[in-house]
């Protein structure tokens, strides 16, 4: 826009942002009807923090370098916090559908699905994409 004081161009720029928003939705909607999808899609969530607490990687004390490492996670789990309403957003059955399977694959490993980092008895793991678990141990020291 080139003149934001100008009702045309200000019509113009709106009309291309929900146009976009519209593709947007599409594209999620696509992504979640495959079973694929909705793995990588849950699995961004995860990585994100979505379950999780902003201060996973608290340690006694609580250095500068943790407080960065919660603004960062703060970050991160605010763009999961946009990606899980657009999911829902675009397709509410399917995004259901999701937490179900992740639920299942969870089950299957006898892990826990409420965290980025989730618990067992062999310690904190993660499903993976393709339903494997992947160990996600955590740091003893704080990561910059």
């Amino acid at each position: 826009m080139k003149d934001a004081t100008d009702e045309g161009q200000q019509a113009n720029a709106e009309l291309l942002i929900r146009q976009q928003e519209r593709v947007d939705l599409d594209d999620l909607r696509w992504l979640l009807q495959h079973r694929q999808g909705r793995r990588l899609a849950w699995r961004i969530l995860n990585k994100c923090g979505v379950h999780a607490s902003v201060t996973r990687y608290r340690q006694e004390g609580f250095l500068d370098e943790e407080r960065n490492r919660v603004y960062f996670n703060a970050g991160q789990q605010d763009l999961g916090h946009w990606l899980e309403l657009a999911l829902a957003t675009a397709n509410e059955e399917a995004f259901f559908t999701m937490q179900r399977e992740a639920m299942q694959r969870a089950k299957k490993f006898d892990v826990t699905v409420d965290a980025g980092h989730t618990e067992s008895s062999a310690g904190p793991v993660t499903v993976g994409l393709d339903g494997e678990v992947e160990s996600t141990v955590e740091p003893t020291t704080p990561m910059t």
